[in-house]
């Protein structure tokens, strides 16, 4: 492995904004969509949607994004942030299984891509975010 990048490495990814838009169904919800400080990893995103499913405070859509009405927006915002945190913990101890498979050192080697082209993404950054892109 190599000993200059770990997992803790790899830059946390935030909640940058939230867009809101009409329900394309029903005049008094909006859909809350959140964009991230870069554009996530698919497994990222993974994690995060999973806990976004589990939270039985809000209402998630598999679309990537909450339904809810504008007196919640403040709450939803909240239970985002959390899975934010929880998909970046997450991503993290993915990271370190990898970095320390010794059975699969090319595994290993990838990781490390992937951790330094996340710190160049994380760098540059995007002004106006980005939503997970869900297959």
């Amino acid at each position: 492995m190599n000993s200059e990048v770990t997992e803790e490495a790899w830059p946390d990814i935030s909640l940058l904004r939230i867009q809101v838009d009409r329900s394309a169904q029903w005049f008094k919800r909006i859909n809350a969509r959140p964009f991230f400080s870069r554009e996530p990893d698919l497994d990222w995103c993974s994690f995060f949607a999973e806990c976004c499913e589990n939270d039985s405070e809000i209402a998630w859509k598999g679309a990537g994004f909450v339904d809810c009405v504008s007196e919640e927006l403040e709450h939803v915002e909240l239970r985002l942030l959390r899975a934010v945190e929880n998909a970046n913990q997450r991503f993290r101890a993915d990271l370190r299984i990898g970095l320390h498979n010794n059975f699969d050192p090319e595994n290993a080697k990838r990781v490390i891509e992937i951790i330094k082209l996340e710190m160049s993404l994380a760098a540059t950054g995007d002004n106006e975010g980005s939503p997970c892109r869900f297959l």
